[in-house]
């Protein structure tokens, strides 16, 4: 899941915990409102350490750039 989509989770489970007040027999919505929040928030958490992860290893890749090409054997005339 995107970042975009992990707040609009987090949106209805917001909704769905505090803006619905309807009483069912079998269904705890605010109880699922909550755990559809804890999914959207454990979503964007892990997109946010994926993006992070992504820049950390484009830095690294742009630090330790050779330009000189690779060698297996010397060359010998």
């Amino acid at each position: 899941m995107g970042f975009i989509l992990s707040l609009f989770v987090i949106g209805v489970g917001a909704v769905l915990r505090y803006a619905i007040s309807v009483e069912t027999n079998g269904v705890d919505l605010p109880l699922i409102g909550t755990i559809v929040m804890a999914v959207g928030i454990a979503s964007a958490v892990a997109t946010a350490v994926d993006w992070a992860r992504d820049a950390w290893f484009e830095a690294e890749e742009l630090e330790h750039h050779d330009d000189r090409p690779r060698v297996s054997e010397p060359i010998t005339n």
